[in-house]
């Protein structure tokens, strides 16, 4: 074939990624064909959906569970603890949650609310007394065990007054590395 011939066909091809097609052993296509460009895409694609990362987490939950995954509880990162949607998502599920938390959520406790207190920021409250500490020692690593310090309380937050959620802190007493979480668990249930 002459180079830089398509045969009409250049711009029906979907380009993939180079280093696949290299591993395909089809890099030769790409000058011969025209299916690469270094400068743009030769193709405008139709089957692209924007959706957000939580919503694509409720999506992924719901495959599992259609799969027939057995699901109680739901682990998430910070990136889903700032989305009320989600865990509005995750608990109109009938599932427990407990999702690591921006520091800037907001909220009160029980007591905070009652006497009229301005909501705070997770990292405010903790500071000012609450729960005694527990330690649980996670795993031992090469610079000794990995003991985290938690303690919890019930947590009102700010988007959603009539919620009672459970706010745990945790602390590493090797680095001193602080981490939030909120859990829809009932509040009866053990921390550990």
């Amino acid at each position: 074939p002459e180079k830089g011939k398509t045969w009409g066909v250049g711009n029906k091809i979907v380009p993939i990624i180079p280093d696949e097609a290299r591993t395909f052993g089809l890099d030769p296509l790409f000058s011969t064909v025209g299916i690469y460009s270094s400068v743009d895409q030769r193709y405008e694609p139709v089957d692209i959906e924007f959706k957000k990362k939580w919503e694509i987490g409720l999506e992924l939950i719901d495959r599992a569970r259609g799969d027939g995954v057995p699901l109680k509880w739901i682990t998430a990162d910070e990136g889903y603890g700032g989305v009320p949607e989600f865990m509005n998502g995750v608990a109109s599920r009938n599932l427990v949650y407990v999702i690591e938390t921006p520091r800037h959520l907001q909220g009160w406790t029980p007591h905070g609310r009652r006497i009229g207190r301005p909501f705070e920021r997770v990292d405010k409250l903790w500071w000012r007394g609450g729960p005694t500490w527990t330690d649980y020692v996670v795993k031992d690593t090469t610079k000794g065990e990995l003991v985290w310090r938690v303690r919890s309380t019930v947590f009102i937050p700010s988007w959603a007054p009539s919620k009672r959620l459970r706010l745990l802190v945790a602390t590493s007493r090797l680095d001193g590395e602080v981490k939030y979480f909120l859990s829809n668990a009932p509040l009866e249930t053990p921390v550990s």
